[in-house]
């Protein structure tokens, strides 16, 4: 059972592997273009990208991480309720994610969606992790993350590949329950040090 999972946004994770293999899946990172309030633009950059991930690996199902709407903010300021998160942004991941279930539906292949707290749950055992916590955990389970992540106090790349790395653990377990038993991480499973 191969599987495909992606961490969506404007740097999108990905996760390829197959849970009998008994190693972590490969990781890479997709970085699509500004495109500002261009959503077509920005939606035919990520169709483009997720063809020839589908057509390089041949999976078998596919899985994505859930867009959410994140909690409103008040602002004192203001006095007023604010959304925490621009509109764009909000109506770029949605869109971005019924064009990977309408590519997979071109496929033919199995789509499934797993929610954030669900992933953090699975690789960190708390639904409420943050992203810090999130990637050494991931590499906990043997993801390695490959060269030319940008990785500064800013911004750390490698958030997003151990995201995908989540929903591709989420969906293993569902769907390969005998070969997912094997998938745990290193000092676990004894196998080395975390």
């Amino acid at each position: 059972m191969k599987i495909l999972a992606f961490d969506l946004g404007t740097k999108s994770g990905w996760a390829f592997g197959a849970p009998g293999w008994r190693r972590a899946p490969d990781a890479g990172l997709v970085r699509l273009p500004r495109t500002g309030e261009d959503i077509g633009r920005f939606a035919h950059a990520f169709r483009a990208e997720a063809r020839a991930l589908i057509e390089r690996f041949e999976p078998d199902i596919v899985g994505f991480e859930s867009p959410y709407l994140p909690a409103t903010r008040f602002n004192p300021v203001t006095r007023k309720p604010e959304l925490a998160t621009n509109i764009t942004t909000l109506r770029k991941l949605y869109t971005i994610a019924g064009v990977l279930e309408l590519v997979c539906a071109d496929y033919k292949i199995r789509c499934v969606e797993e929610h954030i707290p669900t992933i953090k749950k699975a690789v960190t055992g708390n639904g409420r992790a943050t992203k810090e916590r999130m990637i050494p955990a991931a590499e906990s389970f043997g993801l390695v993350y490959p060269a030319g992540l940008k990785i500064t106090r800013s911004e750390d790349e490698r958030e997003h590949l151990a995201d995908a790395f989540g929903v591709w653990l989420c969906v293993a377990r569902a769907v390969a329950s005998g070969e997912a038993a094997q998938i745990e991480p290193l000092w676990v499973a004894g196998r080395g040090a975390a």
